[in-house]
């Protein structure tokens, strides 16, 4: 288990289990790098629609893909990370002021 920082120094949990997780399910080579960049330097950050206290982090991956990871606001700890051709549905929380201009 890890502890990993969002831009504002807010402290999630990275698991063992997560990490293992988001490697087998979601092909992510270094889950620990990949939630750290998306934590650390988000596009946009989205209240879930469809769960209570999770907000989901976005940060640009290419032309058309977005990496993600899923926060769990009150246990403090990531739920999962991956890659997403859209932001989903939900209450905006932050936006970047590069996704303004």
């Amino acid at each position: 288990m890890c502890i990993v920082e969002d831009k504002d120094s807010k402290k999630f949990y990275l698991s063992s289990g997560t990490i293992k997780h988001i490697k087998y399910f979601h092909k992510i080579d270094n889950p620990e790098s990949f939630v750290k960049r998306v934590l650390k330097s988000p596009l946009a950050i989205v209240e879930s629609k469809w769960e209570e206290n999770t907000y989901l982090y976005y940060a640009q991956k290419g032309k058309q893909l977005y990496s993600v990871v899923v926060v769990d606001t009150t246990h403090k700890r990531i739920k999962t990370a991956y890659l997403e051709r859209k932001i989903k549905e939900g209450k905006v929380i932050w936006v970047s002021p590069k996704l303004m201009n």
